[in-house]
């Protein structure tokens, strides 16, 4: 099975083309988090990992389907690969991750690429209460 954790604009909450394509091809497994870092860059966040237990980026594991057509098309959005500019925005990644039940996954997750010292950091770790406040 394929986890994939999500904390920006394909969460469960998000209205657009590509969160609509995730929930086609995915099952929603449970709301979670992974230790670390979340970044303000405008219309959509960055997330680094960390090893701070007091720092949580706050999102959504789904179970995909069809791995490959499903990755394949969430690295042409994330603008991951070699025809995009080196070094990429972002880096999918396996990592560990919780469910609010603190059942351990490994997941892939979009990892922010580039320096984060210029950011904004999101200090809730949740983006969708981030907009809200925004």
């Amino acid at each position: 099975m394929e986890y994939l954790f999500v904390y920006g604009t394909l969460r469960l909450r998000q209205t657009n083309k590509m969160s609509d394509f995730l929930a086609q091809h995915a099952r929603f497994y449970s709301q979670g988090y992974f230790f670390g870092k979340l970044f303000d860059l405008g219309d959509y966040p960055g997330a680094i990992v960390g090893n701070d237990t007091r720092e949580k980026v706050v999102g959504d594991i789904f179970i995909i389907h069809d791995a490959p057509h499903t990755f394949a098309v969430l690295d042409e959005y994330e603008e991951v690969g070699n025809h995009f500019p080196v070094p990429n925005e972002y880096k999918r990644e396996e990592i560990i991750v919780y469910t609010h039940q603190e059942e351990k996954l490994e997941a892939w997750v979009y990892l922010y690429n580039h320096p984060t010292g210029q950011l904004s950091p999101i200090f809730s770790g949740d983006f969708l209460k981030h907009g809200a406040n925004t």
